[in-house]
């Protein structure tokens, strides 16, 4: 009876004394660096956290987690000690999906909280550390308002890789690319470039360098962020049967001369747009041939490998598809990266599938609804093979998506946004119907509004002949194809052979 109260205390009462983010709407984060692309520099200056992490009691637990956690709360610590050459730097640790919610500590003191649980939480830690060995604890939280907006996804943990990596004391905070191609031959590369920096920044200068060019801006004390956009020329376009990547380079330097910070992204010119109700990719007409993908291993498992990320991404391009959307949640960043480097378009949502659908009619939930949204957007918006944003899962709709569709219009023209809704289009660019069979889907062409193309996003066997569906593709220039329902090879093959025929 000691040992439960020694534990209820040491466990509980914490929790209850910080700001009980985990019962307030308006608390969903804290101290959380903003979203960001990866700045992680080249060179030694990363550390894995994976592997074995210590409950109470002193139970091992391994990082990252095949299964959800049974308990209301787990509380996991390990120890780390950073490498001499990392001191004087600033140190960032990063979880790639955690939740649905979490508190951090690190020796002792609390570092922060995140709600989402799937797409990276990161907090500077540099204050918080002691220059020999360090305690992290994490509690993860199995009941909270987080997971109210994701009642459909398994009850989560630590399901992707947990990272520690080391930044200069003034750094490159974030980078966005707006990689196009110019309307007149889409073969002409245009390039926009905003580098957001740290506030320590005195002056010095960013430098950018692409196809053997570079473009060089000069830096004023106080300059957070700088905008470049350096003369390309004639490219060849990113497309999901040419995938074509260049490398860009991009330098901060110091008002000495001397380089602080490197970034080394690889980019893709290509332009999505809607002409005339009709989804096209660097001006021709996009055919979609797409499966809805749930991040899960072979054996049930929440966690991931990189091999069978490859392995599945080359699953379906043998397959015949060439889109995935990540079904309830964004994926994997590694996911991402190949989907650029094999040309597979993708179809990204934000961690937002509530069983509660009223909830994204309450403006309590504005605030969090919006977090979701714009974690997904500065994470990913870099990337050429995400092609289309979906708000939300099938059916949802509501205010604060509403209100979503329209901050994510007003930062990002370059990519439609599609909210999978029932059979009324609200708050899209993109109609999408719940699963239609091929003659109903010929009237409800006839029934939306001229300038809306088409792509039903979870589409089944049991809906029509496929071959009557991709014939009806053909002959309807607003229908840009489809995305199949989830993955499942058993499933799925007896209409594989009939569905790729229809590659060509």
């Amino acid at each position: 009876m000691r040992l439960f109260f020694l534990l209820l205390t040491t466990f509980l009462f914490p929790l209850s004394a910080s700001a009980q983010h985990w019962r307030d709407t308006a608390s969903y984060r804290l101290n959380k660096m903003q979203p960001h692309d990866c700045v992680v520099p080249e060179g030694d200056w990363q550390r894995s956290l994976d592997g074995q992490w210590i409950a109470p009691g002193g139970d091992s637990v391994t990082l990252p987690m095949h299964q959800p956690f049974a308990d209301s709360i787990l509380v996991l610590q390990r120890n780390f000690t950073l490498p001499d050459h990392w001191i004087g730097r600033r140190t960032v640790v990063s979880f790639a999906a955690a939740g649905p919610a979490f508190y951090l500590y690190v020796n002792g003191r609390q570092v922060g909280y995140s709600e989402d649980s799937k797409t990276p939480a990161e907090w500077d830690i540099t204050r918080y550390l002691r220059p020999s060995v360090n305690l992290m604890e994490i509690r993860l939280l199995c009941n909270s308002t987080g997971n109210l907006l994701e009642d459909n996804i398994p009850i989560g943990g630590i399901t992707r890789s947990i990272t520690l990596y080391s930044l200069p004391s003034i750094y490159i905070s974030d980078l966005r690319i707006d990689a196009t191609l110019d309307t007149s031959d889409y073969l002409t590369g245009r390039l926009d470039i905003m580098v957001d920096l740290s506030r320590e920044v005195q002056g010095g200068s960013v430098e950018v360098e692409i196809l053997g060019r570079s473009t060089r801006k000069a830096l004023r004390p106080g300059d957070w962020f700088v905008s470049l956009g350096p003369e390309v020329g004639l490219v060849e376009p990113w497309s999901d049967t040419s995938p074509s990547l260049y490398s860009l380079t991009v330098r901060l330097i110091d008002a000495t001369g001397r380089e602080t910070h490197r970034l080394v992204k690889y980019i893709g010119f290509r332009r999505v747009e809607i002409c005339q109700g009709q989804l096209r990719l660097n001006g021709h007409p996009l055919e979609i041939r797409g499966l809805n993908r749930i991040e899960q291993a072979p054996l049930g498992g929440q966690h991931v490998s990189r091999d069978e990320m490859r392995r599945t991404a080359t699953i379906f391009k043998q397959l015949g598809f060439n889109a995935v959307r990540t079904l309830r949640h964004p994926p994997d960043d590694y996911w991402v990266h190949l989907c650029d480097s094999l040309g597979i378009l993708l179809c990204l949502q934000p961690t937002l599938c509530p069983s509660d659908a009223t909830l994204l009619d309450d403006s309590r939930w504005l605030n969090p609804v919006l977090d979701r949204v714009v974690n997904l957007y500065r994470r990913y918006r870099n990337h050429p093979s995400v092609v289309v944003w979906c708000l939300a899962a099938d059916g949802l709709t509501g205010r604060c998506l509403d209100d979503a569709y329209r901050f994510l219009r007003s930062k990002d023209p370059s990519r439609p946004i599609l909210a999978p809704s029932l059979w009324s289009p609200r708050a899209t660019d993109i109609a999408s119907p719940p699963n239609p069979s091929p003659a109903l889907l010929r009237r409800y062409l006839k029934n939306i509004p001229a300038h809306l193309p088409c792509l039903p996003v979870m589409l089944t066997p049991t809906a029509g002949s496929l071959d009557d569906f991709w014939q009806l593709v053909r002959d309807e220039p607003r229908l840009s194809g489809a995305f199949l329902s989830d993955f499942q090879l058993n499933e799925m093959a007896p209409i594989l052979p009939s569905f790729k025929q229809h590659e060509n």
